[in-house]
């Protein structure tokens, strides 16, 4: 149980970078809110996101004096400052590709100081199963009326013959 709480208690302890909300679906676009405290006392100038395997940063958002950038799997913020000791929210619309194995992933993120001074921080999200399309659905449902039928009309067959064949026992 000691040991359970300490995973628990460490684990957001581990990244100081809290990902909102921190769980994204498999082939859906999901925005991303990366809540950063600047914890040091020299002002915070540039954040960096690098993102993993099978996800695609599909925009960012700017925010304050923030001017945000990207490309397929990175984005960027410059142009701003942070404060020590204050913190800021970065945006962005997060892509899972379809079929990703539900599971934690792992953003790799940079908070950039004066002087080339950066933090590096991983931040775990965690790929869930992404909502089923409606052709999907429908597909599914009509294999299982199917095949629910077949076993229906089996046990017609079986009955009836067991029905004729106790009759022609008697």
């Amino acid at each position: 149980m000691l040991a359970l709480a300490a995973l628990l208690v460490a684990g957001p302890a581990g990244a100081h970078i809290t990902p909102l909300p921190g769980l994204v679906p498999a082939g859906e676009t999901t925005r991303v809110r990366l809540l950063s405290p600047n914890e040091r006392a020299a002002p915070m100038t540039g954040f960096a996101v690098e993102a993993p395997e099978n996800t695609a940063i599909v925009d960012v958002h700017s925010s304050e004096d923030w001017t945000a950038r990207f490309a397929e799997t990175s984005a960027t913020w410059s142009g701003g400052s942070l404060s020590g000791r204050e913190t800021t929210t970065f945006e962005l619309d997060l892509a899972v590709a379809s079929g990703t194995e539900p599971g934690p992933v792992r953003l790799s993120v940079e908070q950039r100081y004066p002087r080339g001074k950066v933090v590096r921080w991983r931040v775990t999200l965690t790929i869930t199963p992404g909502a089923e399309r409606p052709a999907q659905s429908f597909r599914r449902a009509s294999v299982a009326a199917l095949l629910g039928g077949a076993v229906v009309a089996v046990l017609a067959v079986v009955m009836l013959w067991r029905r004729v064949t106790s009759l022609s026992e008697s």
